[in-house]
């Protein structure tokens, strides 16, 4: 073995080939600029190219488009909600209602478990009995309470207790914030991979009983 031959391939230094100190012959297949030490373990590794940043960037910008979609959806109608609850209070119509009811509402995830207030109550307004269901905080209201209920005149049948806080900021910080972040980054992978600083390769695993595969993105430059 010559002094620059390598355990997988020819490794030359000079410049009969055009290569340069770290392009590397392996099975007949050049794989430029790959370090050494990263194919002596990945023999499949390769440069990254741009068609493989793009693939990566699309998914992640439809991935951010659908998310932002169903964020703006659910934001449209927290604000519809607060809009409508300021109308009927601003229109400074109150009659005395009664609480009939309140409850609670848990639901668990595998991280977190949050539990959200109800209450119930009835209400007369010019001799005819109408009912309305609001949320609140723990302990906020109890059954047989007396409450001021604020009703649209137009449409007695619509009521509110309270003002509805205005949410759309914190649902931006925690919703679309951390997605953009996301983006962002894939867009650095996106331009990494278009100046061939990423090399990626298929790497192996197993756990317990069970194995698979996974594909690896490496920066090395």
């Amino acid at each position: 073995m010559r002094k620059n031959d390598d355990y997988y391939g020819r490794y030359n230094d000079d410049d009969r080939y055009g290569q340069r100190w770290n392009e590397i012959d392996y099975g007949g297949m050049r794989r430029t600029d790959v370090p050494v030490e990263i194919l002596r373990e990945h023999p499949d590794a390769r440069i990254a190219t741009t068609k493989d940043g793009m693939i990566v960037l699309v998914v992640s910008t439809l991935i951010l488009l659908v998310f932002a979609a169903i964020f703006g959806f659910f934001v449209y109608l927290a604000e519809t909600s607060r809009a409508e609850t300021e109308r009927i209070i601003s229109c400074n119509v109150t009659v005395d209602g009664t609480v009939t009811k309140t409850w609670s509402e848990t639901h668990r995830s595998r991280k977190t478990t949050r539990t959200n207030y109800y209450a119930s109550y009835t209400y007369v307004y010019e001799d005819q009995m109408y009912s309305g269901k609001t949320s609140m905080r723990a302990g906020q209201l109890r059954e047989d309470q007396t409450i001021t209920v604020y009703v649209d005149p137009a449409s007695p049948s619509k009521s509110r207790l309270f003002r509805e806080e205005n949410i759309t900021a914190f649902l931006i910080l925690i919703m679309l914030v951390p997605l953009v972040v996301i983006w962002i980054f894939m867009l650095r992978h996106f331009i990494l991979c278009a100046q061939g600083r990423i090399v990626t390769y298929k790497y192996s695993y197993s756990t317990g009983s069970s194995k698979g595969s996974k594909t690896v993105w490496r920066k090395f430059r």
